[in-house]
């Protein structure tokens, strides 16, 4: 299913979460390819993509190993479905 947050279209609130939660992951600094070890089943996948100003940074994540400080954001953008 797919996510898709204008942070324009955010509250002050909002963007100062979302904001915090991209630099406590440090976002822009993760590999492109977060894979599970070869042979795991029916793992969920998750790809973010991130535009900010100039940059664009994309991280495709497998479930089972999902970085710590990124599992705030994905929990959020989850939350955020359908919204």
């Amino acid at each position: 299913m797919r996510c898709v947050v204008n942070s324009e279209q955010l509250s002050d609130l909002e963007r100062s979460e979302l904001e915090g939660m991209l630099k406590a992951a440090e976002f822009f600094d993760l590999p492109t390819q977060i894979s599970a070890p070869s042979g795991a089943a029916d793992v969920f996948h998750f790809r973010i993509t991130v535009q900010e100003e100039q940059r664009v940074h994309t991280v495709d994540v497998d479930q089972t190993v999902i970085p710590r400080p990124l599992t705030p954001l994905i929990k959020w953008l989850q939350s955020r479905r359908g919204k």
